[in-house]
């Protein structure tokens, strides 16, 4: 009795630990297998695509005229940290990014009716909690969302 006890408790054992070994072997990121994607992490995820070919016809097209980059140009930091979209994808795009690759990264999602919001927690010693926050923004005009920008939460 306590030989076939043994033999089971060994058997679920072995069959848990290859579960696990699945579960982490999946990426993890807003495009794997492990959640549908929304509409919101579509859009997203064909833009950053876009971002990372450098598809700048696609950048502009989907994007506002004026839009958000903290870290873009520092050398002439004004009030505003909106600027022309086609000079950032041209000469910035690096910088609008943050991340390179962004599409294995980690995110997480936020929309409503005017809003579509993608967040990614990047962990960095230097930041005061371990890490802060990057932010994507897309807003609705006309029915379609349109990339708004990228900012950053210390």
């Amino acid at each position: 009795m306590k030989q076939n006890l043994s033999k089971i408790l060994g058997l679920i054992l072995i069959i848990q630990f290859i579960g696990c070994a699945d579960f982490l072997n999946r990426e993890t990121n807003g495009n794997s297998d492990l959640k549908e994607n929304s509409f919101a992490d579509s859009i997203w995820i064909e833009f950053a695509t876009a971002m990372e070919s450098k598809n700048l016809e696609y950048l502009e097209k989907n994007s506002f005229d004026t839009i958000e980059c903290i870290d873009c140009i520092l050398e002439n930091k004004s009030e505003s940290e909106y600027y022309k979209s086609d000079y950032i994808f041209q000469n910035y795009l690096d910088k609008l990014m943050h991340l390179d690759p962004l599409t294995n990264k980690e995110f997480s999602t936020y929309m409503d009716d005017s809003i579509i919001r993608v967040s990614y927690n990047i962990k960095w010693k230097l930041a005061p909690e371990g890490s802060y926050g990057l932010v994507f923004t897309f807003k609705k005009r006309n029915e379609r969302f349109y990339f708004n920008g990228m900012f950053t939460i210390p």
